[in-house]
């Protein structure tokens, strides 16, 4: 073998190292993009969350949102709207992590979500806050839950 043959093995050798190197960049800047995309969506989520729990808990800042002149009855009304927000929310994250196979959907309280859609009124919501919610979860909320939710 000469030195010409052994420099273009060489270099065959280098261009599929700088391929390769390419290509594992490449996956690397995508799965670093998946991951800053579920974060920044984990964020947004638990800001509302916080918002919404935040809202549900202290008529004052009802108050302060909707204006002084609210009513007591408005009040309550206001928080009970945003403890619905929140517990939606919620079940809208566990749904989409079960959906992304970070848990598996026997983990799921579908019979939770049933109890408590009757129980704490979210049906008088539903349709205001469906806009907000995942396509999905809402799809399995109008399959799994809500036609289950009026029995005992």
């Amino acid at each position: 073998m000469n030195w010409e043959a052994l420099g273009a093995i060489a270099e065959l050798l280098g261009a599929i190292a700088v391929f390769a190197t390419l290509a594992y960049l490449a996956i690397q800047v995508r799965q670093s993009n998946i991951v800053t995309r579920e974060q920044a969506h984990y964020h947004m989520l638990q800001n509302q969350i916080g918002y919404f729990d935040r809202l549900a808990d202290n008529p004052d800042l009802v108050r302060t949102v909707y204006g002084p002149d609210q009513s007591d009855e408005q009040v309550r009304y206001r928080q009970h709207e945003a403890h619905v927000a929140s517990l939606l929310f919620k079940w809208n994250w566990e749904y989409l992590r079960i959906q992304d196979g970070i848990y598996p959907m026997e983990s799921l309280p579908v019979d939770g979500f049933r109890w408590q859609y009757r129980t704490i009124d979210i049906a008088s919501h539903w349709e205001d806050k469906k806009p907000w919610l995942d396509e999905r979860f809402v799809e399995f909320m109008e399959r799994e839950v809500i036609p289950h939710a009026s029995g005992a």
